[in-house]
């Protein structure tokens, strides 16, 4: 595991670096060249040193979340923003501000189209949806010899914001609407959305519809307007009912605001 202090990194990369974060953000973070170990540059409210190191699972670029904290942790293109950068530092993140001291044992998430999301996603982006308002005008507010650089993130950020409005519009139709499917498919059922303009969203449906069952890692594939699903949880392994759009179970009003093609039928053992 490589260990990277502050004293690798120069002054005037960290001079450069400050002035250009939000005010949200509080620190700073990059990823081994082995994608193994993610070691703190810099930051504030944190209890750890800089250069206190976290091994990683492979693939971190874009999103971890912390097991207890939830973090959003943002890529910076290093090769091409930061030449000051160490070789061995080939990713910059950069981290909201949030309890960064409790970052560990966290569990990565791929990136970009790859990326599953989980019920603890979800307290994730509505919590940080005003933070990455204030981000994505922060960016877009940047002279234009930047923009190029931050066009990538600006972009991500802007995904995951509308991904948020998406969840914000649910908390709004969840009651009613899952109240209306839990009649008309039975008691046994737990359900959850997925919205086909995020396309790797889900959205489960609230406890009382799930019986506490919490749903964790989700994978899927997408044949027509028919979604199949497995969705684990630790002691059991739930398999999704193919389940077609039915004007009885979700009206007009609803698919036009969430743009919903599909809907995962989750029986309960």
């Amino acid at each position: 595991m490589k260990q990277v202090s502050i004293q690798d990194l120069s002054d005037a990369f960290l001079e450069r670096l400050r002035p250009l974060l939000p005010s949200s953000f509080a620190a700073v973070f990059s990823v081994s060249e082995d994608e193994q170990t993610l070691i703190q540059i810099a930051g504030l409210n944190t209890a750890h040193e800089a250069g206190h190191a976290w091994p990683l699972q492979h693939g971190v670029m874009a999103t971890a979340l912390a097991t207890s904290d939830p973090l959003l942790i943002h890529e910076l293109p290093a090769d091409r923003y930061h030449p000051a950068l160490p070789p061995a530092l080939q990713s910059l993140l950069v981290v909201p501000l949030h309890s960064i001291e409790r970052l560990f044992g966290f569990a990565v998430v791929g990136h970009d189209e790859a990326q599953l999301y989980t019920a603890s996603d979800l307290k994730l982006f509505v919590a940080l949806a005003s933070q990455f308002a204030s981000v994505i005008q922060f960016l877009d507010g940047q002279q234009p010899a930047l923009a190029p650089e931050w066009s990538r993130e600006a972009e991500i950020l802007r995904g995951i914001a509308r991904r948020a409005a998406v969840i914000r519009q649910l908390d709004l139709l969840l009651e009613g609407v899952l109240k209306d499917v839990a009649m008309y498919m039975g008691a046994d059922v737990a359900v959850a959305w997925l919205p086909d303009q995020a396309g790797t969203m889900l959205v489960p449906s609230p406890a009382s519809f799930v019986n506490n069952i919490d749903l964790i890692p989700m994978s899927y594939s997408v044949e027509a307007e028919t979604i199949v699903a497995t969705v684990y949880r630790i002691g059991a392994t739930f398999l999704t009912e193919d389940f077609h759009l039915d004007d009885r179970v979700i009206g007009d009003p609803a698919e036009q605001a969430l743009g919903t093609r599909s809907v995962i039928i989750l029986p309960v053992l």
